[in-house]
């Protein structure tokens, strides 16, 4: 089996209404049924609370923006395709799918230059590819076994604050997130003696380098991935890293086809001492 490398609208239609009255009685509104009530309710959301945010503007023109950015988008995709908005509602068949951090900065098809509809996606804090979320486990179960993505991409960036704060939050902090990022602080402590030798500005973009690779090799071990394997399905899996200082990705580990390169990749990568970027752990760089 061979998997070849990764290269690197208008709005909904509005159906006529007539304008409500103003002004309705609370009793009133909800006899005219649920139609009015809406309307209704969007016309007193549309006002705003009328509380500025701390820049004096209301909230609403943060929204109002969004809105206009969307339509602007949408009739340049368009006037650009006619068909494309089309296509779109006809259903999906992406090739690739990814596993990255919710971080705003790295927004998925932005950054692999990918239309809708061409990546499936699911972001979550310090994309981590634990076993028993069943968020994670769910769009990857759906993505190999329904779509047949060809490419699974799970993918880190330097500077991610989850990793930051595995290194530097206490394990006494409570909360949820401190629950969460227990995942990559075990990262931590697997490769603890090679971090403490660095010198400290270079222990955070290390370990989101070792995150994103061993997260990569968890997505390997997941049992969607082994079924698909097992079933003979062309698959393959990679660990990357995306640089928010020079907007490059890299190829960290794989593409990893099987379970048996799984199990020399994980082995390899052990073996090297958590090399990146070397050929000893199956690192295939993308130009």
């Amino acid at each position: 089996m061979h998997c070849a490398e990764l290269p690197a609208g208008p709005a909904r239609p509005q159906g006529a209404a007539g304008r409500a009255p103003d002004r309705v009685p609370t009793a009133a509104a909800g006899a005219l049924g649920p139609a009015a009530s809406r309307g209704r309710r969007q016309r007193h959301a549309a006002k705003g609370n009328g509380i500025p945010d701390e820049n004096g503007t209301h909230p609403s023109k943060a929204i109002e923006r969004l809105l206009f950015n969307n339509r602007q988008w949408a009739k340049h995709m368009a006037s650009k395709d006619p068909k494309f908005f089309p296509k779109c509602a006809e259903g999906q068949s992406p090739e690739y799918l990814w596993i990255g951090c919710s971080d705003s900065r790295v927004v998925t098809n932005t950054i692999t230059g990918l239309q809708p509809g061409e990546i499936f996606t699911h972001r979550n804090v310090g994309n981590i590819v634990a076993h028993g979320d069943l968020n994670c486990m769910s769009v990857v179960e759906y993505a190999v076994g329904s779509l047949k993505v060809k490419h699974v991409i799970v993918c880190g960036h330097y500077g991610c604050g989850a990793c930051d704060a595995a290194l530097r939050m206490p394990m006494e902090t409570p909360g949820m997130l401190n629950s969460w990022i227990s995942r990559i602080r075990d990262v931590k402590h697997m490769w603890a003696s090679s971090l403490e030798q660095l010198p400290e500005e270079e222990r955070l973009p290390r370990l989101c380098e070792l995150n994103a690779i061993t997260q990569a090799l968890h997505m390997c071990d997941s049992a969607p991935i082994q079924a698909a394997w097992a079933a003979g399905q062309e698959l393959c899996v990679y660990g990357m890293i995306y640089g928010l200082g020079d907007g490059a990705l890299t190829s960290l580990i794989g593409p990893i086809s099987s379970a048996q390169q799984a199990r020399e990749a994980r082995q390899s990568f052990e073996k090297s001492g958590g090399a990146v970027g070397a050929a000893s752990n199956g690192v295939s760089a993308v130009a």
